[in-house]
């Protein structure tokens, strides 16, 4: 099959209502060099992963595992995953019960949802997020919060206790990333 008609079915896939079809499609767009695909097919493979992360595409539901997923083919994305900022700082801040930590269980910690991967990718967009550093130093409150609430809540044993900070101090870290590139590189949102 001629190269440019897989390219072709794969974008046309973008639109699926399935989320897996519409999720294998983005991770293969994903792999291209931003130049191989057209502004449209990029904003719309953006949107397809940001609405995946959200729980959402149409009327399907995400799975935690495609959420990891779409989390995964973003954050390969870097700056070009730019268009989701705003999502991802909307799952951030929510208490998302699928960013809960399962308890007992190890996983691959590349390959889940998680609030210090939303971090990751945020940080991976950094060095165009200059003017969207106020949202992300909101939603450090808002975690602070949150961490502060699971300490009263919830029993932790000591070595749990000290990495209960873990995820603002990340966030933490990732605006002051995003403040040094945006000064070294003149970075604009969007």
């Amino acid at each position: 099959m001629p190269h440019i008609r897989v390219h072709q079915l794969v974008v046309t896939a973008l639109n699926a209502k399935q989320i897996d079809v519409a999720l294998a499609a983005a991770e293969q767009l994903a792999r291209l060099p931003a130049e191989t695909t057209d502004a449209k097919v990029q904003t719309k493979l953006v949107e397809v992963l940001a609405n995946v992360i959200k729980g959402k595409l149409g009327d399907m539901v995400a799975s935690r595992g495609q959420r990891a997923q779409a989390l995964t083919a973003l954050i390969s994305l870097n700056t070009r995953g730019a268009l989701a900022f705003p999502s991802l700082i909307e799952v951030l801040k929510s208490d998302d019960p699928d960013l809960k930590p399962h308890v007992g269980t190890r996983f691959n910690e590349d390959a889940q949802f998680t609030r210090e991967r939303i971090i990751k990718a945020l940080e991976g967009i950094g060095p165009v997020v200059k003017d969207a550093r106020p949202e992300l130093e909101a939603a450090l409150a808002v975690l602070e919060k949150m961490e502060k609430e699971d300490a009263l809540f919830t029993p932790r044993s000591p070595s749990r206790s000290q990495s209960s900070n873990s995820t603002s101090e990340r966030l933490r870290q990732a605006i002051s990333n995003i403040k040094g590139w945006s000064d070294r590189t003149g970075g604009t949102m969007f």
